[in-house]
């Protein structure tokens, strides 16, 4: 793999682990016990800044057009397509954000919304993986090597304006480990 590839790698290696994060999470509301507000807020705040602020911005804003634009109709489809997952998968992230600062303990239709959106949220990060790792990354490592400097050269600029996985990592292992 690229330096750049490494990276979207390692960033759908902290979405998967945010998605056990969040079924965990999902597993213990569920059993009706007290809603993990402060968590759950902290864990949907890394999905809305990081992935979807920054992740999907490499991919919708600087890869995708790349791809799209390179002749290929399954690769302009595969684009199309993962466009389509990634606006699925921010309006099931503003479901959850409804409950990241309830004002008490939720009610049954409220736990049962939450664990709905939670677990839709979930099948869709896997299914969006899937494509990504199986469709986009072998055609990612086919670009240019022109084409590749210049998208790791706009990642790198992003990431500078937004954030880096680095500066989430140790928030995420935390969750992790207390969710384990």
């Amino acid at each position: 793999m690229t330096p750049s590839l490494d990276r979207l790698a390692a960033e759908h290696d902290a979405l998967r682990v945010a998605m056990v994060i969040l079924a965990r999470q999902t597993a213990h509301v569920q059993a009706g016990l007290p809603f993990p507000r402060e968590d759950c807020a902290h864990l949907l705040r890394f999905l809305q800044a990081f992935v979807v602020g920054v992740h999907f911005h490499k991919e919708s804003d600087l890869l995708l057009p790349r791809l799209a634009m390179q002749g290929d109709p399954t690769a302009a489809a595969l684009a199309g397509v993962l466009l389509r997952l990634q606006e699925e998968f921010e309006s099931l992230l503003q479901a959850l954000v409804v409950f990241w600062e309830p004002r008490g303990e939720l009610t049954p239709s409220e736990r049962q919304g939450f664990a709905s959106a939670a677990s839709a949220l979930q099948s869709l990060s896997r299914r969006m993986l899937a494509s990504e790792e199986r469709g986009l990354f072998p055609r990612i490592a086919r670009l240019p090597g022109d084409d590749r400097l210049e998208w790791a050269r706009a990642c790198g600029d992003l990431e500078r304006e937004r954030s880096v996985l680095a500066q989430w990592q140790p928030s995420l292992d935390e969750l992790s480990h207390r969710w384990n």
